[in-house]
């Protein structure tokens, strides 16, 4: 895992590799795990800062979303998830089809996970 100060990442990135990928972005001197948290934003208190942290660690660890588990398809009611999601990220249809519906591609795919897209 390497953390260090992503200057390209803005305010709200909260993204990791999974497993050993973080292993092959730090040797090629990568951020494996972006924690870039807006200092004035009063929604940042300790309890959220745990929880994303935690959350993100379980990627470093190998850990997926319940809903990309290749053993559990899910079917979607995509005008949903797009009424949840579009007011609640500002996300295009797009992003939240790559963020929230797409299948887990498999172990040998390298894949971040995370709140909002690395640029």
């Amino acid at each position: 895992m390497n953390l260090q100060p992503a200057r390209e990442a803005p305010y709200g990135t909260y993204s990791s590799l999974l497993g050993t990928e973080c292993r092959y972005a730090s040797s090629e001197g990568e951020a494996s795990t972006h924690l870039v948290f807006d200092p004035h934003d009063p929604a940042n208190t300790d309890q959220e800062l745990g929880r994303v942290i935690r959350h993100e660690f379980g990627h470093v660890l190998g850990l997926i979303h319940e809903h990309e588990r290749p053993d559990r398809p899910l079917v979607w009611d995509l005008p949903a998830v797009l009424a949840y999601y579009e007011p609640l990220t500002g996300w295009s249809e797009a992003d939240i089809q790559q963020q929230v519906i797409e299948p887990y591609a498999g172990p040998s795919s390298p894949r971040r996970t995370g709140t909002r897209r690395r640029s």
